[in-house]
């Protein structure tokens, strides 16, 4: 959802003709459990919450559950939450995690 302030500066750059792209909030980061665009502590704070089950999965869970599974196992674990502590600690890379889900 967009601020009051974003929508008419929205409209004045499409009646100029400029064009623009909008961000989805559903575009997926390995490890960004809140999916605020970037891997922090607080990612792997809902991880381990989640994991330990003090918090559900939120009701639009899809993206949650494929940010925040980074090893892929198809659980949501403590293992993943050390995983994105890692990565928000520049100890380790999302990316090095993109595709273990597809391996077998």
């Amino acid at each position: 959802e967009f601020s009051k302030e974003i929508i008419p500066a929205m409209k004045q750059a499409k009646e100029k003709g400029i064009e623009f792209e909008v961000a989805s909030s559903n575009q997926s980061l390995l490890g960004d459990s809140n999916c605020d665009g970037k891997v922090t502590a607080a990612d792997a704070r809902i991880a381990l919450r989640i994991a330990s089950k003090v918090d559900a999965m939120p009701a639009n869970s899809s993206v949650v559950f494929k940010n925040t599974d980074i090893n892929g196992d198809g659980y949501i674990t403590a293992a993943d939450a050390r995983i994105i502590l890692r990565c928000a600690s520049g100890l380790a890379n999302p990316k090095d995690y993109e595709n273990t889900s597809d391996k077998e």
